[in-house]
């Protein structure tokens, strides 16, 4: 029979592979196993160390790693029983199965097997060990979560592999997304988020109704709080790095040029009558002054730009503008 911490390792190993609703089953399933027990749960000692020695810390990680490792393992094992589970589900509804019996979902021949292995050579002590204080707790904790989520990269891994070779494209998608989130820096650095954020939960929370709940539901939040906190002091720390730099030549030239580009493509400012006139009144003040006479190139060119300008419709913008500029000046 699966005892409660069984059930919260597959918890975790099903909350590592993204499958929330299983999560959630094994939890009630921790629940009710912690029900069942003749003893009530022992309640954490208040002067419970915080840290420990450096030896109980590293094997309470190591022993974590293990149990993850050995979790991931009955994973596929797991998923098709719960496969197998809804359809039983479906056909006890209209009567074409036996009430009485209901596939086991946690209970594989997987783990039966690797439990007997472990006990065979005298490892099960090793792998269930977990240090009394709190770091070696939380040394465990990641050591489970980050192993856990190594083998289910693994296992999308190889599902990759065989899908592309039988041509199932989505499929291997899939896997390879699978595979990502186990074994790539950024799917374990969030395996270690989870796993802090459900041992800190589970610390506060030791030896109430509440614990598994809180383990869970710390783990499925914990990394999307940390990827936002993350985010924001990126944003902070940039923000008074750029407030500290010293401005450059270049910098500043680079900056002033995005801005007129900006500028330039604005929307019009102003109709292609309006602008015709104000070029008029200009290019007839300067030839009152005798600045060039009426057969000049220049002022021959400046009348046929003030043509162009009251036929575009809607008005100009400034890039149009300093366009029709050059060509008059040529």
């Amino acid at each position: 029979m699966a005892t409660y911490e069984k059930y919260m390792n597959a918890a975790r190993n099903a909350d590592a592979a993204g499958d929330e609703a299983a999560a959630r089953q094994l939890v009630q399933a921790a629940m009710s196993a912690r029900s069942q027990t003749t003893q009530e749960p022992k309640v954490e000692e208040e002067g419970r160390e915080l840290f420990g020695s450096v030896g109980e810390v590293l094997g309470s990680g190591a022993a974590g790693a293990a149990r993850g490792a050995l979790g991931a393992l009955e994973l596929p094992e797991m998923a098709l029983r719960g496969v197998a589970r809804l359809g039983q589900e479906g056909l006890q509804a209209v009567g074409l199965a036996d009430e009485d019996y209901n596939i086991p979902v946690l209970d594989t021949f997987t783990g039966r097997g690797i439990d007997a292995a472990t006990e065979a050579i005298g490892a099960d002590e090793l792998i269930d060990y977990r240090g009394d204080s709190r770091a070696a707790g939380l040394a465990g904790t990641i050591g489970e979560f980050g192993a856990g989520g190594g083998g289910v990269g693994l296992i999308g891994k190889g599902a990759k592999t065989l899908a592309k070779r039988a041509g199932a494209n989505k499929t291997a998608k899939f896997a390879e997304g699978i595979e990502k989130a186990g074994l790539t820096k950024k799917g374990q650095a969030l395996s270690a988020v989870a796993a802090t954020g459900s041992e800190v939960a589970g610390q506060a929370t030791e030896g109430k109704a509440i614990e598994p709940y809180a383990r869970v539901g710390a783990a499925l939040l914990a990394p999307s709080v940390g990827v936002k906190a993350v985010n924001t002091g990126n944003k902070t720390l940039n923000l008074v790095t750029k407030r500290n730099e010293i401005p450059t030549v270049k910098g500043l030239e680079k900056e002033k040029n995005l801005r007129y580009d900006q500028v330039r493509a604005a929307g019009p400012a102003m109709t292609g009558t309006e602008v015709a006139y104000m070029v008029d009144d200009a290019v007839n003040a300067a030839l009152s002054k005798g600045a060039f006479s009426l057969t000049d190139k220049t002022f021959v060119k400046a009348r046929k730009f003030l043509s162009d300008l009251e036929k575009i419709p809607g008005g100009i913008t400034l890039n149009q503008f300093d366009k029709a500029k050059r060509e008059v000046g040529r």
